[in-house]
């Protein structure tokens, strides 16, 4: 497998990588909102922040659900496209050539809950497996629900034992888990 390890000249070519430009979809769709709900009491600093921050979400310059979903969809085109699997696109592969992205456990996560809501529990399974791979480096939350969904959509796809397996592993790390 080949390694593309260029730095991004702007920001045209870093978008052209569809998991460069999901994952900033991501992070303006969940970091944005929670940097706002941390500053309680602001400075002046901050009062300029909010108020730059407001003007911005007025005139609709961050993503929403809808534009996650979508990026999401088109990253499932490109994966059907040219039968790349879910494994290369979570370790950063299109065609053998690492474009330097890698999807963590909680990318994994988001995408495969797309297809959870959409109760497309194939695609959804598929994305949470990736993300169960990649466990070792994420957060107890994140931890639990992966293997939350994991073990429903095993059992929406009729694998009871996978379910049993996955659920076990769950109450092993939360056992007052409901």
């Amino acid at each position: 497998k080949q390694h593309h390890s260029k730095k991004y000249i702007n920001s045209e070519e870093f978008l052209s990588n569809p998991l460069s430009a999901l994952l900033l979809l991501k992070r303006f769709r969940t970091d944005w909102p929670a940097i706002h709900a941390i500053i309680k009491e602001p400075t002046d600093i901050q009062t300029d922040f909010l108020e730059r921050y407001k003007s911005f979400s007025h005139y609709s310059y961050f993503p929403t659900d809808e534009d996650f979903v979508g990026a999401v969809e088109a990253l499932m085109r490109l994966k059907d496209t040219y039968a790349l699997s879910f494994s290369s696109i979570a370790n950063g592969y299109f065609n053998d050539i690492f474009y330097g992205t890698k999807l963590s456990a909680d990318d994994c996560l988001e995408i495969g809950k797309v297809f959870y809501f959409q109760e497309d529990f194939h695609n959804a399974l598929k994305w949470f497996q990736q993300a169960s791979v990649k466990l070792d480096s994420a957060t107890l939350r994140i931890q639990v629900d992966v293997l939350d969904y994991l073990s429903y959509c095993l059992y929406r796809t009729d694998d009871l034992g996978g379910a049993i397996k996955y659920t076990r592993q769950l109450l092993n790390l939360d056992r007052n888990h409901e």
